[in-house]
């Protein structure tokens, strides 16, 4: 449309501001998560109880001298073998390719290495303390719907699966008799998948031009798959927050 002010006069008029470019965007994030369980009835509900001296000997009486153990060809006992297990919180790191479909839908994928540690006593006339150090890596793939938006602030639902493989595992094993103690590490593969459904509510605040910092607290459901002991295999339901950057381009 023609403007006769803005040619007699000399000046143009406004234009629209610049909008940003929703659609086929991309974005990456590199972030870290931790969590614990909740107990929803869900879980393996493994039920360790340990037992003491007292509990093998009730009576009271003097056991009859034993050798010391001797370790087996694997090193140490098999966590399956254990009276009591305490588990610890899962760290995760993680960097991840968001591909936004439009404003509102996008696709996200990536890798997370995650390590598990718990700590294992069995009681008796020989007692056995061990760490136990799991090693994994996974591959998410979660689909992120956009519930609201401004410049500087953005409130998302995000919900996938993730598979990962086991890396490695290794338990750090002593066993006490007397006035001696016996010593072994256990380094081995982990065998199998540990598959998991994901669920998290997220929120974002651009910092700077394409940078953002976000936060996502989030739950997972793991499923039996026969791994080693730790914290998902004691409470499947585990709820945790994860935080990081986000670059978008």
């Amino acid at each position: 449309m023609y403007n006769y002010k803005s040619e007699r006069y000399g000046f143009s008029a406004p234009s629209e501001p610049k909008r940003r470019k929703d659609e086929g965007q991309w974005a990456i994030n590199a972030g870290f998560g931790t969590g614990g369980h909740v107990s929803l009835g869900l879980g393996n509900n493994l039920d360790y109880v340990a037992n003491t001296p007292q509990d093998n000997n009730p009576g009271g009486l003097v056991p009859s001298p034993v050798e010391p153990p001797l370790f087996s060809n694997s090193g140490t006992l098999s966590p399956d073998e254990y009276d009591h297990a305490e588990t610890s919180l899962p760290l995760s790191f993680g960097v991840t390719v968001r591909r936004n479909f439009n404003r509102h839908i996008g696709l996200e994928t990536g890798l997370v290495y995650t390590y598990l540690s718990s700590q294992l006593t069995k009681n008796g006339n020989v007692q056995y303390k061990s760490r136990l150090e799991l090693h994994y890596l996974g591959i998410p793939v979660n689909l992120v719907v956009s519930l609201w938006q401004n410049p500087r602030w953005n409130i998302y639902l995000a919900g996938g699966v993730m598979v990962e493989k086991g890396l490695r595992a290794k338990q750090t094993e002593d066993r006490y008799w007397q006035m001696e103690m016996q010593h072994a590490v256990d380094k081995r593969g982990i065998s199998g998948l540990q598959w998991s459904l994901n669920a998290s509510a997220g929120v974002s605040y651009r910092l700077y031009k394409d940078w953002s910092l976000y936060f996502e607290p989030r739950i997972s459901h793991y499923f039996d798959t026969d791994q080693p002991t730790s914290i998902r295999t004691e409470n499947s339901v585990i709820v945790g927050l994860g935080a990081g950057l986000r670059y978008e381009f």
